[in-house]
């Protein structure tokens, strides 16, 4: 099995995909809903990352921007998919 070696470019990966705390995951998967807002803090800059969509304004430059729709559309699904967790 081939070792994972972060690219050298990335900076610190290990922190940067660190996972929330047990205890965290655990109380959100029973529906605690300041557990879910901690995993969501947890995970937004990568959902803002991931609701990033190109735009072309009318002189054809091309712009970006965070689809709040899309972002929101994420939340929920990351918040149902904690929900429906199950730790044996």
């Amino acid at each position: 099995m081939k070792k994972y070696k972060p690219h050298k470019k990335c900076g610190n990966q290990a922190e940067e995909h660190k996972l929330p705390p047990f205890e965290v995951i655990k109380t959100a998967s029973q529906g605690d809903p300041e557990a879910v807002m901690k995993i969501l803090e947890h995970y937004n800059k990568y959902i803002k990352t991931m609701s990033i969509r190109k735009y072309y304004d009318e002189n054809g430059y091309t712009a970006f921007f965070v689809d709040d729709t899309l972002r929101k559309r994420l939340e929920i699904a990351l918040a149902l998919a904690v929900s429906k967790f199950n730790i044996i």
